[in-house]
């Protein structure tokens, strides 16, 4: 039987052999899992060469998956240390208890904890992000719950990242909820937060700041009210102003649902709160009309020296002279001109 095993460990794998074990392990038979291992102990460690997925990610979201995985560990499969796998196993909305078996093998290996969790795919996404692209709502809990803050708040796990991702779902009881945690109310509340976006648009890699209006514009677009009515609850000035200018190209009618959430925008506008809309239009959609243009047209016309003070404010804000230094969302301008009494009341 030594002789066997030795013979078929040098056995080359066939990509039609190696295909046909990842197919019995999509099924979820141990037995013929077990019996294949047997003949052939290198498929604990075979890769798709198409599609680069491992035995280990494939038994990681298939039925039975811990007692696959373990009879791979058990045949030298190592790969349930890589942090690919978890990726893996996070994009295909795994089980929590497969993906708490990739942890407990990372921690024996050489692997840092930080690498782990960190771990990013080409389009900079990581472990939670990749969870909640998947609409696993349990996985997603369950790492929140296991993945240190600081890692959480790495850019690979960004929380903008995370509900962008969710928000994507289509899900508003998902959204919702996730609008609740901490980390992503905080993201939200703070006006400059933003990340650095890497993606494919017609086979080309394109990148660019994402902020919270980009996630409220996804809401409007997908038509999610209840996740929208949840933004304005957490910071309405943004929201209000992020509604005005997402909606300001549609047709009258398909502008009704969100009268309510404009005129407050105006409302906003013509009490001086102001500094939303500067951040909304001046970084996410600067090819608009200016901003005094619209206050001037929609305030109550009772209100022109407000107006006039507006359109003052707005003209006098610039955008800093070395914006690349200061990073996506630099206030360092409005904070010293503010200094100088320029946006004073």
């Amino acid at each position: 039987m030594a002789n066997d095993s030795r013979s078929g460990s040098r056995r080359p794998l066939y990509p039609e052999l190696v295909k046909a074990f990842l197919n019995v392990i999509d099924r979820g038979d141990v037995e013929e899992v077990r019996a294949q291992l047997a003949a052939h102990p290198r498929l604990a460690i075979a890769e798709d060469e198409e599609t680069g997925v491992t035995s280990m990610m494939k038994s990681s979201v298939a039925p039975n998956a811990i007692a696959i995985m373990t009879l791979l560990y058990q045949h030298d499969s190592r790969d349930g240390t890589d942090p690919a796998a978890l990726l893996y196993a996070c994009a295909c909305g795994a089980e929590p208890a497969a993906v708490d078996l990739l942890w407990s093998w990372s921690r024996q290996s050489r692997v840092p904890e930080f690498m782990f969790w960190a771990y990013c795919d080409t389009f900079g996404d990581g472990p939670m992000v990749l969870a909640a692209r998947s609409h696993n709502v349990v996985l997603l809990r369950h790492l929140r719950s296991i993945v240190r803050i600081s890692d959480q708040r790495h850019p690979s796990n960004h929380s903008l990242k995370q509900l962008r991702a969710i928000i994507s779902t289509n899900d508003e009881e998902f959204a919702v909820e996730a609008m609740s945690t901490r980390l992503i109310q905080q993201a939200i509340k703070n006006e400059e937060e933003s990340y650095w976006r890497t993606y494919e648009d017609h086979g080309m890699i394109k990148y660019g700041w994402i902020m919270v209006a980009n996630c409220i514009k996804d809401a409007i677009v997908a038509d999610l009210q209840r996740v929208v009515d949840k933004f304005e609850r957490i910071h309405p000035a943004y929201t209000h102003a992020a509604v005005y200018y997402c909606t300001h190209s549609l047709q009258p009618q398909e502008r009704t649902v969100w009268t309510d959430l404009r005129a407050q925008f105006v409302w906003d506008c013509s009490h001086d709160i102001i500094r939303p809309a500067l951040l909304v239009q001046l970084r996410w959609l600067p090819g608009l009309v200016p901003l005094g243009y619209h206050i001037a047209s929609y305030l109550i016309p009772t209100k022109t020296d407000l107006h006039k003070r507006a359109q003052s404010r707005i003209k006098g804000f610039e955008l800093c002279e070395n914006e690349q230094d200061c990073g996506p969302l630099c206030s360092s301008c409005y904070r010293r001109k503010s200094s100088h009494g320029m946006y004073s009341s």
